[in-house]
């Protein structure tokens, strides 16, 4: 089974690679992506989702969210990061 971050395109396409943003695996709104390219056979390896502006400012508010500290004043580790 495919890890989370990838999105499987089918037999005959290659996989797609999305963004985590707040807790969650997400494809871009431009719908736009960067092919990337496997160095060693210069095949396609999959296709990353491009994000905008508007979600790069989305991914830092959820980043500085993160490390806001609770009430006790306490910087909690992130408890929903899927391992690779």
């Amino acid at each position: 089974m495919a890890p989370s971050f990838i999105h499987d395109m089918g037999a005959n396409m290659v996989d797609r690679i999305r963004m985590y943003i707040d807790g969650e695996w997400i494809e871009s709104a431009s719908g736009r992506t960067t092919t990337i390219i496997n160095p060693a056979n210069g095949t396609v390896a999959a296709e990353a989702t491009q994000g905008t502006a508007g979600e790069a400012d989305m991914a830092v508010a959820a980043a500085r969210k993160a490390f806001e500290p609770d009430r006790r004043g306490v910087i909690s580790p992130p408890t929903n990061v899927p391992s690779l």
